[in-house]
């Protein structure tokens, strides 16, 4: 009995064929529907990019340093008083502890956007000018004290007396009292602070200020919630799978393999043999037959080609990527966001 080979070798060119239009189909069709997802992801990627530096450009808007001068300043005022009721006369700053800074910020209302290396500069520096002026008081008394000592030697206690009286002297003297009254009293200290004069507010300016921070950073938080899923969503380009790349170099082969090579036997006269050699392939390849398979492997080719391209090229750029990520903490829009996380 004699084998078929026509047969067989038309047999397995359509079953191949088959396995080819199945396969095929549904790649291409996942190709095209990973392309759509593609451009959609890719529009909302630069999306977020732009409604990020508009996020940013509104929160430069907002001056959190004017902002925690104004809020801060009552506080400053209430650690000169401080200062005065229970450092009274002191001259060393190292009386002024860390641990007393610290009781002081945590039973006064300082800024929440307020840096705590910010608010302990400040407190140590109207400590330091206090105790200077406290040591300048000082000194003003003992030279004042000295010079009357001398003044005693050198006249008679009657002419001293009589001294007391003079108006010059009643003036300065009453210049004296008046200066001590002013150290002795916190209403006459020069009020000392490193953002200088800022002013009073009308009430009410400062809530608003707050109020309205507090909305673009909300903004921002949601911004950095929806920047955290996106990244989420595009991480090792889901679009671009290798499997599907994969796939389309296998249908690539079954086509050439399955159905290209098998029909170059047919029509089959006898046992085909298998050749590799030079006058085979040039006898294959430059008949009629051989051109038709060729014009057909060719275009198959470069339409697998095609979409093998359209699928690797389906890759997020990751500088856009590393962008995004950037989105996803707040701080990125406001360094002073930082703040209201730690409250959260």
């Amino acid at each position: 009995m004699n084998p078929d080979w026509n047969s067989f070798f038309s047999t397995l060119s359509q079953s191949a064929a088959a396995i080819v239009g199945i396969f095929g189909a549904f790649i291409i069709t996942k190709i095209f529907s990973n392309q759509t997802v593609f451009y959609e992801k890719k529009a909302k990627l630069s999306d977020l990019l732009v409604q990020a530096q508009k996020i940013k450009d509104n929160a430069k808007d907002y001056d959190v340093t004017w902002y925690n001068d104004h809020y801060n300043k009552p506080e400053y005022k209430k650690f000169h008083h401080y200062l005065d009721k229970h450092f009274t006369g002191c001259e060393s700053i190292e009386d002024v502890t860390e641990d007393v800074l610290n009781e002081f910020i945590i039973n006064n209302d300082f800024s929440e956007l307020s840096d705590r290396s910010e608010i302990e500069f400040e407190l140590l520096f109207i400590t330091k000018c206090i105790f200077e002026e406290n040591k300048l008081i000082r000194e003003k008394r003992e030279a004042d004290e000295k010079a009357a000592k001398e003044r005693a030697k050198t006249i008679s206690p009657l002419s001293n007396y009589f001294e007391s009286f003079d108006v010059t002297g009643l003036a300065d003297a009453v210049s004296y009292l008046n200066q001590m009254d002013m150290y002795g009293n916190q209403g006459g200290r020069t009020f000392y602070l490193t953002c200088g004069d800022i002013g009073t507010l009308s009430p009410g300016t400062l809530t608003i200020f707050k109020d309205n921070f507090c909305k673009v950073y909300r903004e921002a938080k949601h911004h950095s919630r929806l920047s955290a899923d996106f990244l989420t969503s595009v991480r090792n380009n889901p679009e671009s799978p290798r499997q599907i790349g994969l796939a389309l170099i296998l249908v690539l082969m079954i086509f050439f393999l399955g159905i290209i090579y098998p029909l170059s036997f047919i029509p089959a006269i006898g046992k085909p043999v298998l050749g590799f050699s030079l006058p085979i392939i040039y006898a294959n390849v430059f008949s009629f037959k051989g051109f038709l398979l060729c014009v057909v492997g060719l275009a198959f080719s470069f339409t697998v080609a095609l979409f093998f391209h359209t699928h690797i090229r389906m890759k997020y750029p990751k500088s856009e990527v590393a962008e995004v990520e950037k989105l996803t903490d707040v701080t990125y829009y406001c360094s002073t966001f930082k703040f209201f996380d730690e409250a959260d």
